[in-house]
């Protein structure tokens, strides 16, 4: 064999290579799920970026997420809910980067338990919620944490669409946000919140000790028992 004859057999060699090896990755970018358990396992594979829900999902325990995620519908409206035999000190764990986008409804239980804690707890995370989100329905009586949304250390929620709606906490209904976190709100909408405790309710749609940047959206018809029924600053 002469040398541009294994030169181009080599190229061939090369160009099949590449090509496999980016399906492959194209492949373990995007994961489908349909259950608790492959929500659980994709939330956490560094490979996986983008995470499709095609049918209803119980919840019957955490889900930690890791890296940077989008969490969406496969099409139309899918729901996430707790189950209602399930416990969790905090049902969605982001210590990475998730956007949660699409048609989708993150729910709760509905339940007072002091075991449960928020919806979602955003750990020295970021999390950006767009249009078409539901954070509903989730009630706890853990002292620190929120009905709906905790940022904990130096977190980042931007919150650009959706609604959190429905969600009860003895401390804070609907955001918490904790000092050196940053709750950016430029659209969607807090409704139907409630801070419960007799002595520590501040804040039945949000609690403010860091930084909160309103620049839209609407914050309307929460409760609180104590202080700040729509925003305690």
């Amino acid at each position: 064999m002469n040398t541009k004859k294994l030169l181009r057999h080599l190229s061939i060699i090369m160009f099949l290579l590449f090509v496999g090896v980016f399906a492959q990755a194209t492949q373990v970018s995007a994961k489908n799920v349909k259950n608790y358990s492959e929500l659980c396992a994709a939330a956490k594979d560094k490979d996986v970026t983008t995470i499709t829900v095609t049918q209803k999902i119980y919840l019957t325990g955490s889900v930690e997420f890791t890296g940077t995620k989008t969490l969406k519908p496969s099409s139309g409206s899918k729901d996430i809910v707790v189950s209602s035999s399930g416990d969790s000190k905090n049902w969605f764990h982001v210590s990475g980067n998730l956007t949660l986008s699409g048609n989708l409804t993150i729910q709760g239980r509905n339940k007072s338990n002091t075991t449960s804690k928020a919806l979602i707890w955003v750990d020295n995370g970021t999390l950006t919620m767009g249009d078409g989100v539901t954070l509903k329905g989730n009630t706890n009586t853990d002292k620190e944490t929120a009905g709906a949304v905790w940022l904990d250390g130096k977190s980042t929620f931007n919150m650009k669409g959706g609604t959190i709606t429905g969600c009860k906490n003895i401390h804070v209904g609907g955001v918490n946000v904790s000092s050196g976190s940053t709750f950016n709100m430029s659209g969607g909408t807090i409704t139907g919140c409630t801070a419960t405790g007799e002595s520590k309710a501040n804040g039945g749609g949000v609690n403010n000790h860091g930084t909160f940047n309103f620049t839209g959206g609407t914050i309307a018809n929460n409760t609180s028992t104590g202080e700040g029924g729509g925003v305690y600053n």
